[in-house]
């Protein structure tokens, strides 16, 4: 089991486009910022409907496997936006439950609001990450901006065999979405991270790509 945990922050913009929790490869694969990774799982909240799209999803390998889909149109302050929009930090608590048999794994991905005041959750039949597994935020902003911070993120992961991986904390991550793409990936496996503070990233780089920060880990 995996359970991931952090504080996410959105607003004093004009109301684009969304950020996303990524468990998984460490490239988008042509998705944007705000609908996360192509392969693993991510959990995205989507201020901003490009084609009706704005919402809560929960996706694996880039199918959808929850969502919560906002009925009007942008800036009209309908559920599920208005409950993550709001200039207000939120806690957000991930877990991903995989059960084998006999090397067959399936998942349920569950995400928890604020304590139990809004979530989803659902299954996925066919269940493997790649080989690097990588903890990351992606978000994106366009013609229409928002501010979109991560602080405050833990990763504890439990095997499945009943062995516990040591906990993997990073007390104080920050993390800010200004520009058109921008994302933080932290790298980790079954090795404990040394523990790492006041990381943060604002910007990309002059070609235009993400600025990356992993933590170094030891056997």
């Amino acid at each position: 089991m995996v359970t991931v945990r952090f504080e996410m922050y959105c607003g004093d913009g004009s109301g684009a486009d969304g950020l996303a929790m990524n468990l998984g490869a460490n490239t988008l694969s042509g998705r944007v910022g705000e609908d996360g990774v192509a392969q693993g799982v991510a959990v995205c909240f989507d201020e901003w409907s490009n084609g009706g799209d704005h919402g809560v999803m929960i996706y694996y390998n880039g199918a959808t496997v929850w969502q919560d889909i906002a009925t009007c149109s942008n800036r009209q302050g309908c559920l599920p936006v208005s409950i993550f929009e709001d200039e207000v930090w939120h806690d957000v608590e991930v877990n991903i439950m995989p059960s084998c048999d006999q090397g067959a794994c399936s998942a349920f991905i569950s995400m928890d609001f604020d304590g139990g005041d809004y979530g989803g959750s659902g299954s996925v039949a066919d269940y493997t990450l790649p080989d690097a597994v990588y903890l990351g935020f992606t978000g994106r902003t366009g013609g229409a901006t928002n501010n979109h911070f991560v602080r405050s993120v833990f990763v504890r992961s439990v095997g499945l065999a009943g062995s516990t991986v040591p906990e993997v904390r990073f007390n104080s991550i920050s993390v800010r979405f200004q520009f058109n793409f921008n994302s933080i990936l932290i790298r980790f496996d079954r090795h404990i991270c040394e523990q790492i503070t006041d990381i943060t990233t604002n910007s990309v780089d002059g070609n235009g790509n993400c600025r990356t920060v992993r933590c170094q880990w030891h056997r």
